[in-house]
């Protein structure tokens, strides 16, 4: 049966008999690991496996013809597939897609199945306004590179429902059922390591590119002009168990000193008391700062709030220590 469909099928022509016939495939992503989420760069690398199906008018046959066979093994290379491009890549050696990983499986309609695994090192675009408490998102933009809409299509007839969602499998152990939700962020520091990401949720859209942007509806124009695209995406929430003991409560604590910087009577325990606090304050503020996200956007609220507060305890023990200055100047010179 193969040698008969293969005799004379060619992998470089589209598996169509008319050529005005648009070859309609769908692509399903399940995410296996998240490997890296780099916030300098913004990128993210994450590894999982892609599959596609589609109608192949070339590969049909008559199960009774052949011992009742409705479905048959066949290595990918030999028959056409579509040119999947990731389109956002931050490498140059994953651009193309190749689900040359496992045969593909051909029913006796035409039905093809191939699947193929991936490692994708995406761009980003991080938005650190929320920080610590931010949420991400990372797109993965796939389409066909070299058939335009009138050629390929990559729509789905379900749309885009929860079902067509990228799944998400981070942990296979049979044994232990927990699902893995965290994903370490590498860096070089201790604070650095103590942070990382959960992986919330992911999402998909199918769009058309064209001359006016992408666009979810069908376009009314020519459909050579436009291409269809993919977008999957995964959202994450930055992981941060030690904000509270390594920020929230040093803040606390500055605060209650410079609040006995006031209830103390003794000047000199009180110009102590406040020089040990911008210290401390310094000390702290320097490994926010450590910890602070690159500066790219806005500024987070963390670093606003430590700007102004700063600024209203350095006003404050200034015009205090002043008033205490003119008043002992005022009793001495009584």
């Amino acid at each position: 049966l193969e040698d008969t469909l293969m005799k004379s099928y060619n992998s470089r022509h589209r598996p169509v008999k008319k050529e005005s016939t648009t070859v309609q495939v769908s692509v399903f992503m399940s995410i296996s690991h998240v490997e890296k989420v780099d916030e300098h760069e913004q990128t993210m690398l994450v590894h999982g496996h892609l599959w596609a199906t589609w109608f192949d008018e070339y590969l049909v046959w008559e199960p009774n013809d052949y011992n009742g066979t409705s479905k048959i093994n066949v290595d990918p290379w030999r028959i056409w597939q579509p040119a999947l491009a990731l389109y956002n890549s931050a490498r140059g050696n994953s651009w193309h897609l190749y689900m040359h990983g496992l045969p593909a499986i051909v029913s006796n309609s035409g039905r093809v199945w191939a699947t193929g695994s991936f490692s994708f090192h995406v761009t980003c675009r991080f938005d650190f306004s929320d920080w610590p408490y931010d949420e991400q998102e990372c797109p993965i933009v796939v389409a066909d590179w070299v058939y335009d809409l009138s050629r390929v299509n990559l729509s789905d007839p379900q749309g885009n429902t929860q079902w067509n969602k990228p799944t998400i499998r981070l942990n296979y152990d049979p044994i232990r059922q927990d699902e893995k939700k965290h994903v370490a962020e590498q860096g070089t520091t201790i604070n650095k390591r103590s942070l990382g990401w959960e992986v919330k949720d992911t999402w998909r859209r199918h769009c058309y590119w064209g001359p006016s942007g992408c666009k979810d509806e069908l376009p009314e124009g020519q459909p050579e002009w436009y291409w269809s695209l993919l977008e999957f995406g995964v959202k994450l929430k930055r992981h941060t168990p030690y904000f509270g003991v390594t920020v929230i409560m040093p803040t606390i604590i500055t605060c209650l000193l410079t609040l006995f910087s006031f209830w103390i009577d003794a000047p000199s325990m009180s110009i102590a008391l406040v020089i040990f606090n911008v210290l401390l304050q310094g000390l702290f503020g320097w490994d926010l700062i450590r910890e602070l996200p690159p500066g790219s956007g806005s500024i987070p609220k963390i670093g606003k709030y430590e700007a102004f507060w700063k600024f209203c305890h350095l006003n404050t023990n200034c015009d205090r220590q002043r008033k205490k200055f003119f008043l002992l100047f005022y009793i001495e010179r009584k």
